[in-house]
């Protein structure tokens, strides 16, 4: 038995001495941000297109096809703001809020929500103009109504929010960057349901590096 403990023991001691901690090694802080980090903020508006269909906010008039309204292929203007900060280049977060205003079939939907954003740069590791080419995932809880003029056809009552995105940033003036955004929206609740899409440019600045 003591010969077999000696054995492992000198078997130990090479991947014991391996595993001392260096006091160099700092957990990662001590990585210094290239493209953007700290504080940030950001906004991005363009053409909105998408449906929106739904039913008064009665349970007597739900599923009702008599009292569905539904914009079909409805066009207008989806816009968000948003702030928050870069902990990393290429991962941030932040609080926003989402607008969206369109028509189709003598309808208008109309409505929002309050947002938390994240964004992952998943091609950063690839360098170049690769590292500005970013993602975002948006979940919020807002408000969406169908409406003809000031009657409200749909209401959709506490409606959730899922939405995610691709961007690049493809112009930059030091700690400024514009570029092009595709984003798709979804507003869900057990009245209404709403699918858009956004093509849009997008605006952000980061207080560094």
């Amino acid at each position: 038995m003591k010969t077999k403990t000696v054995f492992l023991a000198l078997l130990l001691l090479p991947s014991m001495a391996l595993a001392e901690p260096t006091e160099d090694w700092d957990g990662g802080f001590g990585i210094k941000a290239e493209r953007r980090s700290d504080f940030a903020i950001g906004i991005d508006f363009g053409l909105g297109f998408g449906r929106s269909d739904g039913y008064p906010n009665v349970a007597t008039k739900l599923n009702d096809p008599r009292y569905e309204s539904d914009t079909t292929l409805a066009f207008g203007t989806i816009g968000k703001a948003w702030i928050g900060g870069n902990p990393r280049d290429w991962f941030g977060f932040a609080l926003g809020l989402e607008l969206l205003d369109l028509k189709g079939n003598d309808t208008e939907a109309k409505g929002g929500a309050f947002m938390l954003r994240t964004e992952i740069y998943p091609l950063w590791t690839m360098g170049g103009r690769y590292r500005d080419f970013g993602t975002y995932g948006d979940f919020g809880i807002g408000a969406l109504r169908n409406r003809n003029g000031a009657k409200v056809l749909a209401d959709g009552g506490s409606v959730g929010l899922f939405g995610v995105g691709v961007f690049h940033e493809t112009l930059r003036f030091g700690n400024l960057t514009l570029g092009p955004t595709l984003g798709y929206s979804a507003y869900f609740s057990e009245t209404l349901t709403g699918h858009f899409g956004q093509l849009g440019i997008r605006a952000s600045f980061t207080s560094g590096p």
